[in-house]
């Protein structure tokens, strides 16, 4: 789909990113999750609901809300003819020498 693609995008020249991860060696790094949802009517499907939650991992705060920031501006930036963002959230967490920053929002494409 391409609200999967369009969210590949937005990491760049920011930070690593990856849709799944089982051993990443360096900090910092994004993981990425999208779940699409049709909506359909009579006539068929016509959008996805695509809710995606990305994590941002750092090994200080600072630069944890660095890419973090950025990456939220760089979604809101994704208003395409066929692309939507909304219900925006972000909230971070600290476990000892990881900060972590989560990001939820709800994309909307139309088909």
């Amino acid at each position: 789909m391409r609200t999967e693609k369009a969210i590949a995008g937005i990491f760049n020249g920011v930070v690593n990113a990856y849709n799944m991860v089982s051993s990443v060696e360096s900090l910092p790094y994004a993981v990425f999750q999208v779940s699409e949802n049709p909506v359909s009517s009579k006539d068929g499907v016509y959008r996805y609901d695509c809710s995606v939650v990305i994590n941002i991992v750092a090994g200080n705060f600072d630069e944890c809300k660095d890419i973090s920031d950025r990456v939220m501006k760089n979604l809101l930036s994704l208003r395409e003819d066929d692309l939507s963002v909304t219900n925006l959230t972000g909230f971070g967490e600290t476990d000892g020498d990881i900060y972590m920053r989560k990001i939820e929002c709800l994309i909307i494409e139309f088909v």
